[in-house]
C-alpha cells in the first residue's frame, strides 16, 4: 500500500479509537472527493467512511431524543417546540419518549397534540393515557382526528344554522370552542348522539366566557330549546382558559 494510503487509514483509524468520528470523517471526505484513489485502498475508505458516518448519525439522533425528552419536561413552550419537532421528525424513532409523557405529562393539550402528530404519521403501535381515573388504549392510526370526525362536522352544522345568519363572528368562537373539546377528548371519539347537547355546552361556554349568562337563556328561548346543565365539557373540567 502507497504510504501516504497507509498513514491516512492509520490517521483514521486512531481517529475513530478515539471516538473523534467527526474529524476522522472529514479526512476521509476529502479524500473521496479525490478524482483518483487506487482501488486497493477504496474499499478501506469508504468502509471507514460509512462507520463514521453511522456512528455519527446515532449520536445525532440519540441527542434529539434526549433534547425532546428535556423539552417534554420543561416549560409549556418548551413542551410545545418538543411537539413540533416530534410532528417534523419521524416520530417513530422516538416513541418511547412520547408514551413517556402520556404517563408523566399533567398537560392535556400536550397529550392532544403528541396524539395528533401520531395520527398524521399514521403510527400503527399500541399507545396507553390515563385520565380521570380510566386508562385508555389506543392505536393511533385507527383514530379519527376532530376535523374529520363525522359527529363533529354535524355539530358545526348545527352551530351554523344557530348562528351563520346572525352572529358569524360569534359562531367562529363556538367553532373553534368545540374544536379544543374535541382534541381534549382524545383518544375518545365524539358520539354523534351527543351533537346537540355539545353543541348547545359550547355555546353556553361562550357565553358564559364573555360573562353574559342572560344572553344563552334568551338563545335557548328564542330558538326553544332545553339544556340540561349536568352536560360538562372537558374544557371545564380542566379549567382550560379560553383562547
Amino acid at each position: 500500500m502507497d504510504s501516504y494510503y497507509d498513514t491516512l487509514i492509520k490517521q483514521c483509524e486512531t481517529l475513530i479509537e478515539r471516538q473523534d468520528h467527526k474529524e476522522a470523517l472529514a479526512l476521509l471526505e476529502e479524500e473521496l472527493s479525490m478524482p483518483y484513489i487506487p482501488k486497493q485502498v477504496e474499499d478501506k475508505i469508504i468502509a471507514l467512511y460509512n462507520e463514521c458516518r453511522s456512528v455519527l448519525r446515532l449520536s445525532q439522533q440519540t441527542a434529539k431524543v434526549c433534547d425532546i425528552e428535556e423539552l417534554l419536561k420543561g416549560s409549556l413552550d418548551e413542551q410545545f417546540q418538543a411537539v413540533e419537532q416530534l410532528r417534523s421528525s419521524n416520530i417513530r424513532n422516538h416513541l418511547h419518549v412520547v408514551q413517556e409523557a402520556f404517563d408523566t405529562n399533567e398537560n392535556d393539550w400536550i397529550k392532544a397534540f403528541l396524539i395528533e402528530a401520531l395520527c398524521e404519521q399514521n403510527v400503527s403501535e399500541t399507545f396507553t393515557l390515563q385520565r380521570e381515573g380510566l386508562e385508555y388504549t389506543f392505536i393511533p392510526s385507527a383514530l379519527t382526528l376532530p376535523r374529520e370526525n363525522e359527529a363533529v362536522c354535524q355539530c358545526v352544522e348545527q352551530l351554523r344554522e344557530w348562528f351563520e345568519n346572525e352572529n358569524p363572528s360569534f359562531l367562529s368562537l363556538c367553532v373553534e370552542t368545540l374544536m379544543q373539546e374535541a382534541y381534549l377528548r382524545l383518544p375518545m371519539d365524539i358520539d354523534e348522539t351527543e351533537c346537540v347537547p355539545l353543541s348547545l355546552a359550547v355555546v353556553e361556554y361562550v357565553f358564559y366566557a364573555y360573562q353574559m349568562p342572560e344572553a344563552f337563556t334568551a338563545f335557548l328561548k328564542e330558538k326553544g330549546l332545553a339544556f340540561e346543565d349536568d352536560y360538562e365539557l372537558l374544557l371545564e373540567k380542566h379549567n382550560c382558559s379560553f383562547a
